[in-house]
């Protein structure tokens, strides 16, 4: 990448150029991504309208052909030496890899009819296999620039494939040869064209480019100016803006640090004006920008991955989504109000603060096709990809309409490249995640590590379910959000179904924990972020950013242990089920504070603790020893603070 390019590297992978320093001092390999860019979105747009080019590995293929360019000549190259003393050397192997990739890669577009007819391993000519071997070393060594641990996992699971015969017990099975490993991983529509490539090559390139055109539009400016304007003046106004505008950039980001980079520019800085501790600002926003991934009808990348290895169709998904991330959004904006009471800080003056109504006059337009992408997707219910590809175009359109919003060609080139080498990075994990799930298929390992698992656990549900967080805390620690859903979504989740929880909250239980490990120590990559935004502390912002997690946590248990959570029941019991766990998340997040109607004992505390407890459990009993529990504090709380208020009066009077 040269010089002039800013590059931040996000949680799904996505490598984020500053799309307004694309157009200076451009090389001409630059220019060739540039145009390259554009027509290869004209390609993905003709594909959504008329199916994949040729047939399915054809259209995979290309895409991979696409975004392996983009992403080798955009990534930082191989090292030799301490300091990389050899940068010659390390171009010319980047260059080597780029064509051969190319070359193997473009003998299945362009001699496809060859590839339809190999039925057998044994079929393959020496050149073919040697083709093969290319696309494997290329795929590996983008999962090493990706993510070391990822590389490690995708690097065993060929050799496990290969070599697992020499294993002994439970982890046996009959090995497989070289020749038959390259045809299943590069010749079939498994391995590498596989789950990673089948999702990448149709849902994310078209989430991922609306997101990028929103972005470039400037969508996100005027969302982040209606926030402010709806709650700037209140009690730690710019940070119920980080809440509500995270919320909202969640619904069409699908990645926790675009959404910290997006929305903490512009709040993080504000909340440490208003008097919040710079780790608590960056807590605060890294928080809500987690949440984003829960928003629909987007959500992470990883929903998507959930919709393809499940079948359950992703409107479900995103439709299941709605409680959960009001909830967790609830929590987070009462963690935020307790914070901004017990610290007194107070709201955006008059001065400071943007006018809504001019907000919504001069960005309706922009604002309009997150609405439209609702529509299509959850009550049409067509496909996301279509969906996506119709907003894109709405929003091109709709902001040319108006010529405070309008846009030159450059412009719209610039969108369109800046979207094409988000979708690279993706691409860049999602290709290697094929070698990692053949592994365990084509050797049977899913089947018997789901009984090695629930033997281990003797059984026991919540056994299971505490393995099933610690894994994916511990890959998530290494690895993005979409990565580690995977692993533990193929490894976990089959033997959380066959203990009874019903797939989809075996899959969202899981995907939300892969979510938060994002910000958990101790590598937690988003609170990284976030605290180099707000030049915080790293660990006092990734142990805040946890402590305002707890409430999330509790309802993530019930995704599991109250289907209702999910939208699974009678509307009656769903109902009762979100207010319910709606008065629990406001009791945790006062606990977690502090703060009630006033400065909260710990005792108090602890009451309130488990007061919200007990209602997100989903028990009738439960419900009425929480609301005794939170009714008694409650009361006291509210005339221990009148009492304070009378005695600051009689002193001032």
């Amino acid at each position: 990448m040269s010089d002039n390019k800013q590059e931040i590297v996000l949680d799904d992978g996505v490598s984020s150029v500053d799309v307004a320093s694309l157009g200076k001092k451009r090389s001409v390999l630059d220019w060739v991504i540039r145009y390259l860019a554009v027509l290869f979105t004209i390609y993905m747009f003709y594909a959504t309208v008329f199916g994949p080019f040729r047939t399915t590995i054809v259209h995979r293929a290309l895409f991979l052909i696409v975004t392996l360019f983009i992403f080798f000549t955009s990534s930082k190259p191989l090292k030799f030496g301490k300091k990389g003393k050899f940068p010659i050397l390390a171009k010319t192997i980047d260059c080597i890899l780029i064509v051969s990739m190319s070359l193997a890669l473009g003998y299945i577009v362009f001699f496809y009819q060859d590839v339809v007819r190999l039925i057998s391993a044994h079929m393959l000519q020496r050149w073919q296999l040697m083709l093969g071997v290319v696309v494997l070393i290329g795929v590996l060594e983008t999962a090493r620039r990706t993510s070391l641990t990822f590389f490690i996992l995708a690097f065993l699971g060929v050799i496990y494939t290969m070599f697992g015969n020499r294993l002994p017990g439970i982890l046996n099975h009959p090995g497989m040869s070289f020749q038959r490993m390259i045809f299943l991983t590069v010749y079939t529509e498994e391995g590498v064209f596989g789950l990673g490539l089948a999702v990448a090559s149709t849902f994310l390139f078209m989430f991922i480019m609306f997101g990028a055109t929103l972005q470039g539009t400037g969508t996100s400016v005027y969302l982040m100016q209606l926030c402010n304007g709806f709650v700037g003046k209140y009690s730690g106004g710019a940070a119920k803006t980080a809440v509500i505008g995270s919320a909202m950039m969640g619904t069409v980001s699908g990645s926790s640090i675009s959404n910290v980079v997006t929305t903490g520019s512009i709040t993080i800085p504000l909340m440490k004006k208003l008097g919040f501790r710079p780790h608590v600002a960056a807590a605060i926003e890294v928080t809500a920008s987690e949440g984003g991934q829960l928003m629909p009808p987007i959500l992470g990348a990883a929903a998507f991955i959930m919709a393809e290895m499940t079948g359950i169709a992703y409107r479900t998904i995103a439709i299941a989504a709605i409680i959960p991330a009001f909830l967790y959004f609830i929590n987070a904006f009462f963690i935020v109000h307790f914070e901004a009471k017990k610290s007194g800080i107070r709201g955006l003056t008059k001065e400071e603060l943007p006018d809504w109504k001019e907000a919504i006059f001069k960005g309706w337009h922009l604002i309009l096709p997150i609405f439209i992408l609702f529509y299509l997707l959850m009550v049409r219910a067509n496909t996301p990809m279509y969906s996506g590809m119709f907003c894109i175009l709405f929003t091109f359109i709709a902001a040319l309409f108006r010529k405070h919003t309008r846009f030159d060609i450059k412009r719209l080139f610039d969108i369109l490249e800046q979207g094409v080498r988000d979708v690279a990075g993706v691409v860049a994990i999602l290709a290697g995640l094929g070698l990692v799930t053949q592994a365990i298929i084509i050797t049977g390992l899913g089947a018997r590590l789901t009984d090695i698992f629930v033997s281990s656990v003797g059984g026991s549900q919540i056994g299971m379910v505490l393995v099933g967080v610690l894994a994916t805390l511990i890959l998530g620690c290494g690895m993005t959000t979409p990565v580690a859903y995977s692993l533990v979504a193929i490894f976990i989740a089959p033997s959380l179904v066959r203990l009874g929880f019903p797939v989809l909250a075996a899959h969202m239980f899981l995907f939300f924990f892969a979510i938060k490990s994002g910000s958990t120590p101790p590598v937690a990559v988003v609170a990284a972020v976030g605290a180099s935004i707000a030049e915080a502390d790293f660990w006092q912002t990734a142990i805040k950013g946890t402590v305002f997690g707890v409430a999330s946590y509790l309802i993530a248990f019930g995704y599991l242990y109250n289907p209702a959570l999910l939208l699974m029941g009678t509307p009656g019991f769903i109902a009762i089920a979100t207010l319910t766990s709606l008065i629990g998340v406001v009791a945790m997040a006062a606990s977690v504070q502090g703060w009630l109607f006033c400065r909260c004992t710990v005792p108090e505390r602890i009451i309130l603790a488990l007061g919200g407890a007990c209602m997100i459990v989903p028990e009738n009993i439960t419900d009425v020893i929480g609301l005794v529990l939170l009714a008694s504090v409650s009361a006291f709380s509210f005339f221990k603070r009148r009492a304070e208020l009378k005695a600051i009066n009689h002193q001032t009077g």
